[in-house]
């Protein structure tokens, strides 16, 4: 599947991941225009969306669990670090392969959109 191109493709990525809303709210379209806009690529925010949700996914079962994510927002410190040292497309297909074998039992959509990583 081809990666993310637009703000609404990104929106769909987003609500798509596990922990994550249904929907999302009209701040979350103005902070993935303000990214793509400002030149971030649409490969390097769905990194930082994989990696931000992979993370809590693999936290330990026996902690407490975290609040579910609301806000596009919640990725911004995880876009900053995966803008300071991008990840390996083969962590990448890893990260995909977390998301997608984990789903969140409380989102009604649990299918990934797979990203083009030739």
């Amino acid at each position: 599947m081809s990666t993310c191109t637009t703000t609404e493709e990104l929106l769909r990525l987003y609500c798509s991941l596990p922990h994550t809303p249904a929907r999302t709210r009209p701040y979350d379209r103005k902070l993935a225009r303000h990214w793509l806009e400002h030149g971030i690529t649409p490969d390097t925010i769905r990194a930082a969306l994989l990696l931000g949700v992979s993370r809590r996914l693999r936290r330990h079962p026996e902690r407490p669990p975290l609040p579910a994510i609301r806000s596009l927002a919640y990725f911004q410190t995880i876009l900053d670090e995966v803008l300071a040292a991008p990840l390996d497309n083969d962590y990448l297909r890893h990260l995909e392969r977390l998301c997608r074998s984990k789903p969140d039992p409380t989102s009604p959509s649990s299918t990934l959109p797979m990203a083009d990583t030739r």
